[in-house]
């Protein structure tokens, strides 16, 4: 799964917290980017296969390491996900992970740069704050499982 690391697992009293996800860097990330079979999440949405898997995996990880449930329970200030490419995508996936954990919607975002196009727009409405940011021709962030099948 894409590496990612949590600098700061003391997030409780923390008014605001960022957790940045880079994007794609190796052979193992180009490997996830992919994996872009469209899978069901559990909740009827589909995603592509190899981001939901390495979500799910940083989601283990938090978890693992305490800082998941700060994050759930958050009652002041914002959490803010962000990141770019393969990053901005499994950024969006883990915001949407939150919310459907009981995270208030309102205090949480994703700001997602050039993120891979496709993502679910049905679980766009599980996030109040989601904007994605897309330089010049990135063609990443045009194409979709769709398109990419016609090629």
């Amino acid at each position: 799964h894409a590496g990612h690391d949590v600098a700061d697992t003391d997030v409780a009293d923390k008014t605001d917290v960022v957790v940045s996800i880079r994007g794609t860097v190796g052979a193992a990330d180009l490997i996830t980017d992919l994996l872009s079979q469209p899978v069901d999440d559990g909740s009827g949405t589909m995603y592509h296969v190899g981001m939901l898997s390495s979500a799910r995996a940083i989601v283990t990880d938090m978890k693992a390491k305490g800082v998941w449930d700060d994050l759930v329970s958050k009652r002041k200030g914002k959490v803010v996900l962000t990141g770019h490419s393969l990053g901005a995508g499994l950024a969006y996936l883990v915001a949407v992970e939150l919310v459907r954990s009981g995270a208030d919607r309102s205090r949480v975002a994703c700001v997602a740069f050039n993120p891979p196009g496709g993502l679910s727009s049905k679980s766009s409405s599980r996030l109040e704050s989601h904007h994605s940011v897309i330089v010049n021709k990135d063609a990443i962030s045009r194409m979709s499982i769709t398109t990419m099948k016609r090629l």
